[in-house]
This record gives C-alpha cells, sequence and structure tokens, in this order.
C-alpha cells in the first residue's frame, strides 16, 4: 500500500530501531508532502534520530 493509501484509511504508523530500539511516530502526511502520494514504505530505511545511535529504522 502506497503512504496515499495509509493516510486515506487513517492508519497509524511508528518505525522502531534495530539497533537502540528506540520508537519513532511515522509522520505519513510528511512524507507526502516530500516523496508524493505513491511513495511506498516498503524496504525503506532512515537513520535513527537517538543521539549517538548509528542504527536504523524500520517500520514494523
Amino acid at each position: 500500500m502506497t503512504v496515499g493509501g495509509l493516510v486515506e484509511h487513517n492508519f497509524r504508523m511508528k518505525a522502531v530501531c534495530e539497533k537502540c530500539c528506540v520508537a519513532l511516530k511515522v509522520d505519513l502526511v510528511t512524507i507526502i508532502k516530500v516523496n508524493g502520494p505513491e511513495y511506498s514504505l516498503v524496504n525503506q530505511r532512515a537513520p535513527c534520530r537517538d543521539y549517538d545511535c548509528n542504527g536504523c529504522v524500520l517500520p514494523p
């Protein structure tokens, strides 16, 4: 499902760092503004935002 579809169906999402396990809210509306509504989160990773962590966050 695309990010636009997730927003349309009122999904809420979090991402969890694979290293430090911090959980972060995913702002789907911002992702649409940056990448468009057809963007997919499948196999996407982002750097962890926790200070001194070099892990990656993944949608569960």
